[in-house]
C-alpha cells in the first residue's frame, strides 16, 4: 500500500480490520464423515480518500473431514481404537481419555478448508 500511495496509486480499500467472529452453525454429516462450521465475520473497512468506515459480514463456510486411511482401513470418529490398550473410544472435542487404560489423546483427523463465502 504504502509503495502505491508514493507514486499516486490510491487504493479503493486500504484498511480491513476483523472486528467480530462467531460461529454460527456446527452439524456433522449424516454418514459422519464430515464436520461443518459456519462461521460469521465482521470486518470494518476504511477508505484513506474519503476517510469513510463501513462495516461488512461475511460468512465463511469450512468442512473437514472426519476420516483418514491407515492401510486398507478407513478410520474414523465410529471405530477409532486406543493406540495404546486397543479399546475401542469416543473422541469428544479432539481430546480423548481411554476409559480402560486412561491414555490421552489429541485426535485431528483432518484441516478446515473453506467451501465457500458469503457477503450479507
Amino acid at each position: 500500500m504504502n509503495i502505491r500511495n508514493k507514486i499516486g496509486i490510491i487504493n479503493e480499500i486500504d484498511n480491513v480490520n476483523v472486528e467480530f467472529v462467531k460461529v454460527t452453525d456446527y452439524a456433522i454429516s449424516d454418514d459422519k464423515k464430515y464436520e461443518y462450521i459456519t462461521v460469521a465475520l465482521t470486518t470494518i473497512l476504511s477508505n484513506q480518500k474519503h476517510e469513510k468506515y463501513w462495516s461488512i459480514i461475511y460468512n465463511i463456510f469450512m468442512k473437514r473431514s472426519l476420516t483418514y486411511k491407515e492401510g486398507n482401513n478407513e478410520i474414523s470418529i465410529e471405530n477409532f481404537k486406543c493406540p495404546n490398550c486397543g479399546a475401542k473410544m469416543k473422541i469428544n472435542n479432539n481430546i480423548s481419555s481411554c476409559e480402560y487404560c486412561g491414555q490421552q489423546y489429541i485426535v485431528s483427523f483432518g484441516d478446515w478448508k473453506i467451501y465457500n463465502i458469503t457477503k450479507e
